[in-house]
């Protein structure tokens, strides 16, 4: 079973959980936004990594129990960079396609990685096992720096990764795309294999992570799983 029917499967038996059809939800979307809720993430996949002692690790998971207790996720990037890549993101899908040989990239709302639903990722797309990852930045400087440069900043090798451990991918391909390139290739992408050692590393890292998540949860009086039921409880009330 390909990636993509897996996850299907997989959020076709949560409506029970979340009070909606996680199938139909659409990316940025309110309903997705209560789908991460608390989730541990791939953009954050070197906080997860890092020593246990270490600031980002901390920081990531008070923002991530914050998540859970209030029900609300914080804000994200600043409209104009969070407008630009939801403009050109299709685009750049069709052209990784048509890069590719024009693979069919299926879009995918969210995927987690087992039933405990305590580690997702939002893949920009799938095909047969392979994840895809996208970005249109808003600032030019960040694409010539990856395409010309080789730039790949030490948190993308980590969410590329994660992505790859989360879905059970056999790899992951980063992607840019600016269109205002016009005098060079206005997409470029590396490919990502699975590294044992890494892969090693976040099979250590994640369940540290969340078992000391849930001792702090569990410290307020909270446990995981309490904010999607009182979020289906509010729906409810409408």
């Amino acid at each position: 079973m390909s990636i993509y029917n897996r996850a299907v499967a997989q959020l076709g038996s949560l409506e029970s959980v979340f009070g909606f059809s996680p199938v139909q939800v659409q990316q940025k979307s309110a309903d997705w936004h209560t789908m991460k809720l608390g989730v541990l993430s791939a953009s954050n996949a070197d906080k997860i990594v890092a020593k246990r002692d270490s600031e980002g690790r901390q920081s990531y998971m008070a923002s991530l129990i914050s998540q859970v207790c209030s029900c609300t996720l914080p804000d994200e990037l600043p409209f104009k960079q969070l407008e630009h890549g939801n403009l050109y993101e299709p685009a750049a899908r069709d052209a990784l396609s048509a890069a590719l040989g024009f693979v069919e990239i299926k879009e995918l709302p969210f995927m987690y990685m087992d039933e405990s639903l305590r580690v997702g990722v939002s893949p920009d797309g799938v095909f047969d096992e392979t994840a895809v990852e996208i970005k249109a930045p808003f600032n030019g400087e960040n694409y010539i720096k990856f395409a010309a440069f080789g730039g790949n900043k030490k948190s993308w090798k980590w969410q590329a990764q994660f992505q790859l451990f989360a879905t059970k991918a056999e790899q992951h391909i980063f992607c840019q795309y600016d269109p205002r390139m016009v005098l060079c290739n206005n997409l470029h992408y590396s490919v990502t294999e699975k590294s044992e050692a890494d892969q090693s590393t976040l099979s250590d890292a994640i369940p540290q992570f969340i078992a000391d998540m849930d001792e702090a949860l569990n410290s307020l009086g909270v446990t995981f799983g309490q904010h999607w039921e009182y979020l289906k409880q509010q729906r409810g009330m409408k």
